[in-house]
């Protein structure tokens, strides 16, 4: 049904907008504004960019958003009467629509629904915070850094001043700590009717690690992540302080019986340091970097298999210390020859390797790295690459820490639209471990890459789950089953197409020399790989794969690889 011209807007239920939406050919907002948010006649009147663009309705198309107006605004401009009639006008508290309508009767307005240049009356109030909408605040200027991000950055700078404060109070606090016999706690009419438990402190412990890994999921996935992470410093800061004067009033006064004060002078800064009960009884291991987390589950699927190849590995070690390595292979499927030379020496009184590549693509690389001379477990690497057939240069600085229960790493990729920032973290605690990785494109000033991963292992298990950009999951098992048996369950899903990957694999040893090792997912792909090492230095492997939907049509693959080293 059409809208008829004499009906009054006033008049108009929601039936009349969807028609009048359909007429101006705007299908697609018939049921979020009619059927969803109840448009009538006048709040369709009262209609303004601003409430196209912020929630509830936040209209993603620009050029919807500004048609839409448009229609809007030639409504208006023939129902001017009944919205002054509604009270939008100067002495309104709603008094941001009296420019608004002034324009529309002094104004001829473009087809882009932008207001005439010539016009310089009341128009200009348009460019108000009203009509300035940035995801919830007004446009700063460019040269300025936003407050928000001012106060997160204070609060964080904040938070590790008091960190070390405490650090620092709590070294002097548990070296002076007097003597218990001398000076005995004082009675607790509770606690001491309550048994110990020994193992209170390590349950509090994983709860707080518990704590720490859903807190930062929830701030990889919150919209307003900067808010979150500003009271969370604040918070935390302002506890940790107090914290400094409780020492004081309790600890130095009166030790507790849970207090087990034994200092130690550290090698590497001589500083006195207590423990509590048993938390540093045991060294921790260093744990594995971001790529490295599941890896023992991926080596399953990817060693023993060389599908589709003709492969030749020779690696040797000259008298002077010079490693040589030399790659070649042949792609079965489209005939393409790929090689790689690569020598190394290292220098291990400076703690320095040097690593010259080159490639059948005629590529030219260099590789330094210093590691364990500016501190233990810093290891610094320049890495440049060039290709003399096109003239590209690339560049890229690698850093990583290792130390027990962390492992850091951030590498700086230079290039002439700007530098790319690649940092990832790996935490460690009795097994578990968490890892954060990030990739910033400084060319488009945003995070490319946002991954984030837990895991666990022990000596013959190993769990490991990621997600990657928010779109894809996944998840590995590793387990052990016996000393001659691996075995390793992978799993994926990605959001974006529902598409779902799941494999098995197993590793065998036969004996000594040889292996046998297969794997299967649910594309029905079968892959079979038999190892055997010939003599010491030369080891050969076969590979089938098998398309088991298609058995009978062909299209099935053969792999050989030969290895040797001396």
């Amino acid at each position: 049904m059409a809208v008829p011209n004499h009906l009054c807007i006033r008049r108009w239920t929601t039936k009349h907008v969807a028609v009048w939406l359909k007429d101006e050919g705007f299908f697609e907002y018939v049921d979020i504004l009619c059927n969803k948010h109840r448009l009538d006649g006048i709040t369709l009147l009262t209609l303004t960019e601003y409430d196209l663009r912020s929630p509830p309705l936040e209209i993603k198309i620009l050029g919807d958003i500004k048609r839409l107006m448009l229609s809007v605004r030639k409504l208006q401009k023939i129902h001017i009467d009944v919205l002054e009639e509604m009270g939008y006008n100067s002495d309104s508290p709603m008094g941001s629509m009296t420019p608004f309508i002034s324009a529309l009767q002094s104004t001829e307005w473009l087809c882009n629904g932008e207001p005439s240049h010539d016009c310089d009356g009341p128009i200009t109030d348009l460019n108000s915070d009203q009509y300035q909408y940035m995801n919830g605040k007004n446009k700063h200027s460019i040269r300025r850094l936003d407050p928000e991000y001012w106060k997160t950055i204070l609060s964080c700078i904040y938070v590790f001043i008091v960190f070390g404060f405490t650090s620092f109070i709590m070294v002097i606090v548990h070296e002076r700590v007097p003597d218990m016999q001398t000076y005995p706690p004082l009675p607790d009419i509770f606690l001491d009717s309550v048994p110990r438990i020994p193992w209170a402190f390590a349950m509090t412990e994983v709860c707080g690690m518990i704590l720490c890994y859903i807190w930062l999921l929830v701030l990889l996935l919150h919209k307003h992540r900067s808010i979150l992470l500003r009271r969370l410093c604040s918070l935390m800061g302002t506890v940790f302080l107090l914290r400094c004067f409780t020492m004081f009033v309790t600890s130095l006064s009166v030790p507790g019986q849970h207090l087990q004060c034994t200092g130690k002078i550290t090698s590497s800064c001589g500083l006195a340091m207590a423990t509590y009960g048993q938390s540093c009884a045991r060294p921790m291991c260093i744990p594995p970097s971001y790529a490295d987390l599941g890896k023992a589950a991926r080596d399953i699927f990817n060693k023993g298999f060389g599908f589709g190849l003709v492969k030749l590995d020779v690696k040797t070690k000259s008298c002077s210390g010079v490693e040589f390595s030399t790659s070649g292979s042949s792609n079965t499927d489209t005939g393409k020859v790929t090689g790689t030379l690569e020598t190394k020496y290292k220098w291990c009184e400076y703690g320095l390797t040097f690593t010259e590549k080159w490639n059948t693509d005629n590529t030219l690389g260099t590789e330094i790295a210093i590691e364990d001379q500016i501190c233990q477990g810093l290891k610094l690497t320049f890495d440049t690459t060039f290709s003399p057939n096109t003239g590209k240069k690339s560049g890229k600085i690698k850093s990583s820490y290792k130390r027990e229960c962390i492992n850091l790493g951030c590498d700086v990729d230079f290039d002439f639209a700007g530098p790319a920032i690649h940092g990832s973290a790996v935490f460690g605690y009795e097994g578990w471990l968490a890892g954060y990785q990030m990739t910033f494109d400084s060319a488009k000033s945003k995070l490319t890459r946002n991954n984030f991963a837990v895991g666990y292992r022990t000596g013959d298990f190993q769990l490991h789950t990621n997600v990657n950009d928010g779109t894809e999951f996944g998840g590995s098992i590793y387990q052990k089953v016996c000393e001659d048996l691996d075995t390793s369950v992978n799993l994926a899903w990605t959001s974006g197409t529902n598409s779902t990957r799941f494999g098995i694999a197993a590793k065998y040893q036969l004996d000594p020399t040889a292996s046998i090792s297969a794997k299967v997912n649910n594309s029905s792909l079968i892959g079979v790989g038999y190892t055997q090492t010939l003599r010491p230095g030369v080891k050969l492997t076969l590979s089938a794969l098998v398309d088991g939907k298609s058995i009978n049509a062909g299209g099935h693959k053969l792999g050989l690889a030969l290895e040797l080293e001396a």
